[in-house]
């Protein structure tokens, strides 16, 4: 709600505030998993998402994970622009098209030159166009020179090219914890600051900013550098998310409405579980998926609703983490399904389906969406 909140703020017509969240929390606790929860949401109004993830030994330019999230949002746009077909797609298209129009009347020429290099899908859609330099832009893109000031104003000049009252921008920072001080320089301070105004699109700004990073007890002082870098950013509505671990009470109420059982029956199984897994919502998901999985936890038809022996789940052994619990999962799933994931795991965190050539791994990576291990961005 806090972040629909900031969102609708975002939103607003003569606004002239950014607006960044901070969500922040324990490992497993659910902190992107809210976002993405929002983000859909916000999909579903017309929001423009830019996805950027951090990682811990990442040595690349500081501005390369919001040039590649930019670059994934408009080869996104290329991919539909050529699959165009029915009433649905349609308002896609004039909603493609809005979003052309407003790059190319916002930007001058010579910086969307400078642009369709460092993203070269959207010099595809431009030559796409009708535009008369069209063709220009790609051909002649090679010969820009580029400095670190100058990529700062290219990159803002995009964002807030794309943003308007229709079409507001959420950029969403994953795992910020390994982000460093030259990305917030570079581009959040400059952004925030600056915003559309200083480069001649106007006042308003309908860009909303949320970060999630990882607080772990074991590493206080990283935690508190990680504060102190956010905390630079002034003259923006901020607003902070602890995202905590589940109370026995909390525990309680989800096995409660899951299992369609009143809290007396479901108390003394929410305590065993909230024991073994210190309210981790991770671990808590994790470690009740198991339990069902392997018949702890049962529909009985004679009594009509889901049963178990309290004994049997309290002296299931667990660790300090449910690594076990997700190896077993993986373990259990058909073999197409555990060899797609491998050639997964050598792309990191996700992969265009056109780059998916071999049609055994693409039925293995349909599969595990269906079992919900992955998300189709599509």
């Amino acid at each position: 709600n806090e972040i629909l909140a900031a969102a609708k703020e975002s939103q607003k017509d003569f606004n002239t505030k950014n607006h960044f969240v901070l969500v922040s929390g324990h490992s497993g606790s659910g902190k992107t998993r809210l976002v993405e929860e929002v983000k859909n949401h916000l999909l579903r109004d017309d929001w423009v998402v830019l996805t950027s993830s951090f990682e811990k030994l990442q040595s690349n330019h500081p501005l390369t994970p919001i040039f590649s999230s930019v670059e994934k949002f408009f080869a996104t746009l290329v991919q539909k622009s050529k699959l165009r077909k029915g009433a649905k797609s349609r308002n896609e298209g004039h909603r493609i098209r809005d979003i052309i129009n407003s790059v190319q009347t916002k930007i001058p020429s010579a910086d969307l030159i400078a642009l369709s290099y460092l993203v070269p899908s959207l010099g595809l859609l431009l030559s796409e166009l009708p535009a008369s330099h069209g063709e220009s832009l790609v051909t002649s893109a090679e010969n820009v020179n580029f400095h670190a000031n100058r990529l700062r104003f290219l990159l803002r000049m995009l964002i807030c090219s794309i943003s308007s009252s229709e079409h507001p921008v959420m950029i969403f920072f994953d795992d910020a914890q390994w982000a460093d001080n030259d990305f917030i320089n570079d581009f959040v301070l400059d952004s925030t600051h600056l915003g559309c105004s200083t480069i001649g699109i106007g006042l308003e700004r309908h860009i909303l900013y949320v970060a999630c990073y990882r607080v772990d007890s074991g590493n206080s002082d990283d935690s508190i550098s990680i504060e102190a870098m956010f905390n630079q950013i002034n003259h923006v509505a901020m607003t902070k998310i602890q995202v905590e671990d589940l109370t026995e009470r909390h525990v309680d109420e989800i096995i409660s409405e899951s299992l369609s059982l009143p809290h007396r029956l479901t108390k003394p199984l929410s305590s065993v579980v909230h024991t073994k897994t210190a309210g981790n919502p991770l671990f808590t998901k994790s470690f009740l998926d198991s339990m069902i999985d392997d018949g702890k936890i049962r529909y009985s038809v004679e009594e009509k609703r889901w049963t178990w022996d309290i004994v049997v789940i309290g002296d299931v052994s667990i660790g300090d983490d449910v690594a076990k619990l997700f190896v077993r999962k993986l373990q259990r799933l058909p073999s197409e399904v555990q060899e797609a994931l491998k050639v997964l795991s050598c792309f990191g965190q996700a992969i265009p389906k056109y780059a998916i050539l071999n049609q055994n791994t693409a039925n293995g990576l349909d599969l595990a969406i269906t079992y919900g291990l992955l998300e189709n961005d599509d």
